[in-house]
């Protein structure tokens, strides 16, 4: 691992050398949110992100974009 920027990569703008951490870490912050009790589904307004839905039967996956 690297603990210096001026030691990473050996380009001028520094964008080569660096790892990956987040492991496909995703945040969305939602300002409303409702569900359906029958199917599980989840449907939220998220800040600068449109309108997402969740369905359960879908795994990590089941996330998409409504509008």
């Amino acid at each position: 691992m690297i603990d210096d920027i001026t030691t990473v990569g050996n380009n001028a703008t520094r964008t080569s050398g660096w790892v990956d951490l987040n492991n496909g870490y995703g945040v969305t912050q939602f300002y409303y949110g409702d569900g359906h009790i029958g199917t599980s589904t989840i449907v939220g307004g998220a800040q600068d992100n449109g309108t997402l839905r969740y369905t359960p039967a879908q795994g990590a996956n089941g996330w998409n974009e409504v509008w």
